[in-house]
């Protein structure tokens, strides 16, 4: 397989491998409310970076598709797991297994249809571009649409309960609670732009790194 460095191939890579330290720190801290859920956000994002980055760095269709469905699966990681985040440190604590496991249903099949049958998800027919950047552009099917609808719903959920958190109280909770509002914000407006069709580029991956300073600072040194 060959691949071609890019202008973005290393930044993404450089979120990958933080986001995989990150994820591995988080464990380290388990004994702390949120922890897992954040391990969680880390590990996604940092696959998602990486398959990200040895997408946008392929120079055929077939390994251009094979990162691209890794993308996917690291994407459908990410939403969830900060939702779950938002929950358990807005006093949700009636969070059971059963209801995690039930956020994750939608995405999981997702993650499963990308290399079972992805036809629901994007057309046959691609476009590879091999440009500056290359790229695989889809026409995408109906349940991307769906699915997108889906994971944003959580993002802006988490977002709302990090807003009202941070309205609603004074001191480190509010401090931690805006930090994780902004990180939270940031990937979410960068995958909507391209999700959008506004950019080529899902730049929510790049986010992915200040977001996750944002949110190891407002978790373990507020």
């Amino acid at each position: 397989m060959v691949v071609e460095v890019t202008p973005l191939t290393v930044p993404l890579l450089v979120v990958a491998v933080v986001g995989a330290g990150l994820a591995v720190l988080s464990l380290n801290y388990r004994g702390q409310k949120g922890a897992y859920p954040l391990a969680g956000v880390f590990s996604g994002a940092a696959l998602w970076a990486g398959a990200y980055a040895l997408e946008l760095s392929s120079t055929a269709v077939d390994p251009a598709l094979l990162w691209l469905r890794l993308r996917f699966v690291g994407s459908t990681v990410v939403p969830v797991a900060i939702f779950v985040l938002a929950l358990e440190l807005t006093d949700r604590d009636d969070l059971t297994l059963q209801y995690v496991l039930a956020l994750f249903a939608l995405p999981s099949f997702t993650a499963v249809a990308v290399w079972r049958n992805p036809a629901g998800i994007w057309a046959a027919r691609y476009v590879f571009d091999p440009g500056a950047v290359p790229s695989v552009t889809a026409d995408w099917g109906p349940w991307f649409v769906v699915y997108v609808s889906y994971q944003f719903t959580l993002a802006v959920g988490a977002i709302f309960l990090f807003a009202r958190r941070a309205v609603d109280r004074e001191g480190a909770r509010s401090n931690t609670a805006s930090l994780l509002l902004v990180a939270t914000v940031l990937p979410a407006v960068g995958t909507g732009l391209y999700v959008a069709g506004v950019s080529g580029i899902d730049y929510g991956a790049f986010a992915f790194l200040p977001a996750g300073l944002l949110m190891l600072v407002a978790m373990f040194y507020l």
